[in-house]
């Protein structure tokens, strides 16, 4: 091998392996940076405080609410106001408190009397909750049906008539 083409993967390996270093020494900092950054708004850097350590999660915003997983790979919704929102690195983030499962106002300070697990599980129960049914619908879906059904019992009966037809003409000579 080229001895110029042996360095240049020895750079390259030594530097990736000092990003992923870098990665988890930061607790997936870079790599989630990186995703909210080159989403170019779409998605928000959620900061996690947690007892022990702080993580980083990628949120997404749905009106007012943001929507991410948690450390333990829950699906979360927390409702939040633009004055929550702040900018860190050219990123919009969002501070959580993990013991409350609230945000984080700016002066360090959850928002009082809000039980976000029973607001998540109505959420839930609500983008789970079975569509009602307009019945108009369920019957012009079975009067369909019953014309379908029909239809080919139709074309069925005309092709047992062609084929018995077909057969007498064989037998009788016409058809060879």
């Amino acid at each position: 091998m080229n001895p110029i083409i042996a360095q240049t993967i020895g750079y390259g390996v030594v530097f990736l392996l000092t990003i992923v270093f870098i990665n988890l020494l930061s607790s997936n900092f870079l790599f989630t940076f990186l995703r909210v950054k080159s989403s170019r708004g779409q998605l928000m850097l959620v900061e996690i405080d947690g007892l022990t350590n702080t993580t980083y999660k990628i949120g997404k915003i749905d009106g007012n609410m943001l929507k991410f997983k948690s450390p333990a790979k829950k699906k979360k919704t927390i409702l939040f106001t633009r004055d929550d929102v702040r900018r860190k690195l050219g990123v919009n983030s969002v501070t959580i408190d993990d013991e409350s499962n609230s945000v984080r106002n700016s002066n360090y300070s959850s928002a009082p009397e809000f039980d976000a697990e029973q607001y998540d599980n109505l959420i839930v129960r609500a983008e789970t909750a079975p569509v009602l049914e307009d019945k108009t619908d369920r019957i012009i879906m079975i009067v369909g049906l019953m014309i379908i059904l029909v239809g080919l019992l139709y074309v069925g009966y005309q092709l047992s008539i062609i084929k018995t037809l077909v057969a007498a003409l064989k037998t009788s000579g016409v058809i060879p």
